[in-house]
C-alpha cells in the first residue's frame, strides 16, 4: 500500500518542548509531545520504556515496511509491516530494530489526561499491537503529516490533531463492532462509499445497501460509529481532498468534484470550516514536504 510517506526521503522528526511555560499543555486534556517519520536501519536503535522519564504520554508507532521488535513485561511480539505499536510511558517494556534489515514507520506521542485514559481502555481491550484497516491507517499518516509540516500550529491546533488522531482509533474500534454484529450489510455500505466518493451518493441508496429502512439505518449507523452518515461521508471525502492537496498537482475545482463536491465554492467552505483554513492555503502548509530531502 502506497504511503504518504514515500515523498518524504529521510527521517523527519518534530519536538514539542513539554517544559514551556508558555506551551499551555498542562491545562490541555490532550497534547501532542512529538512525533516523526523514521526509515530505520541502525542495529542500536533501542529503546526502554522505563528510561523515558515520569511523563504519563503515549506512543503510536506504524510499522510501514520491515519489522521491529517489542517486549512488555516478558511477552515478546515482532511489529510486522502493517501493524500498529500502542505503548504506555512509562512502563516495563522495550521496542528495537535487531538484526532486521531495516523498519519504516512513523510515530506520534502523545499526553494529556483524556488521552492516558482513552488509551489504558483501548490497551485492556486490544493490546499493544493492532493491525488496522486502510482507512484508519491513511487518516493516521495524514494526520501525522500534517503535525511534521504545518510549523505554525498553535498549542490548541495541535490539541486538536491529538484528540483527532485518537478518536481514528476508536472509529476503528467501533466499526470492527459493527461488522461482528452485521458484517455483510456494513462491509457492503463502507465499500460502496469508498469506490465512490467522486459519486453522488444518498442516506437512501445507503439504506437500500444495507437492507434497512433510512431511519432505522441512520439510527443504528450513528450509534456504531458514533456520527451520522452524512457526516461519515462528509469527512471521508474531505479526507481524500486533504490527501489530493498533498500528493497531486490537480487544480482545486478537479480536486473537489474527485471528491463528490459539484459544487468548487461549497467544497472550499466545507473545507474551510473543518479545517480553518482555504483548500489553497493547506495545499501551500503542506507543499512544505517538498523541502524534505
Amino acid at each position: 500500500m502506497s504511503s504518504i510517506f514515500d515523498i518524504y526521503k529521510e527521517s523527519c522528526v518534530r519536538s514539542f518542548d513539554l517544559h514551556d511555560s508558555n506551551s499551555g499543555h498542562e491545562f490541555l486534556n490532550t497534547f501532542i509531545a512529538a512525533a516523526g517519520y523514521e526509515y530505520c536501519v541502525d542495529p542500536n536503535y533501542d529503546w526502554h520504556g522505563l528510561k523515558r522519564g515520569n511523563s504519563d504520554l503515549i506512543i503510536i508507532q506504524h510499522t510501514l515496511s520491515g519489522s521491529g521488535n517489542l517486549i512488555i513485561d516478558d511477552q515478546y511480539y515482532e511489529i510486522a509491516s502493517g501493524q500498529t505499536m500502542l505503548l504506555r510511558i512509562p512502563q516495563n517494556s522495550r521496542y528495537w530494530l535487531g538484526e532486521n534489515p531495516h523498519w519504516k514507520f512513523f510515530w506520534v506521542t502523545l499526553g494529556g489526561h483524556e488521552i492516558v485514559r482513552l488509551f489504558d481502555s483501548l490497551l485492556l481491550n486490544r493490546g499493544p499491537v493492532q493491525s488496522f484497516n486502510r482507512l484508519v491507517i491513511k487518516r493516521m499518516e495524514l494526520i501525522v503529516h500534517e503535525i511534521l509540516t504545518e510549523t505554525s500550529s498553535t498549542t490548541g491546533h495541535l490539541s486538536a490533531k491529538a484528540y483527532e488522531l485518537t478518536m481514528a482509533l476508536f472509529d476503528a474500534t467501533n466499526m470492527e463492532h459493527s461488522s461482528a454484529r452485521d458484517p455483510d450489510a456494513m462491509d457492503r455500505v463502507k465499500m460502496h462509499i469508498e469506490q465512490n466518493l467522486d459519486q453522488e451518493i444518498s442516506m437512501s441508496d445507503l439504506a437500500k445497501i444495507a437492507n434497512y429502512s433510512r431511519p432505522y439505518f441512520t439510527q443504528v449507523f450513528t450509534q456504531l460509529y458514533g456520527e451520522s452518515p452524512a457526516s461519515y461521508l462528509l469527512r471521508l471525502r474531505l479526507e481524500k481532498s486533504r490527501e489530493l492537496l498533498i500528493l497531486s498537482r490537480y487544480n482545486i475545482k478537479y480536486i473537489s468534484q474527485a471528491c463528490g463536491f459539484k459544487d468548487p465554492n461549497y467544497f472550499a467552505r466545507r473545507f474551510r470550516y473543518q479545517y480553518g483554513m482555504s483548500p489553497r492555503q493547506f495545499r501551500s502548509l503542506n507543499n512544505q514536504h517538498l523541502d524534505i530531502n
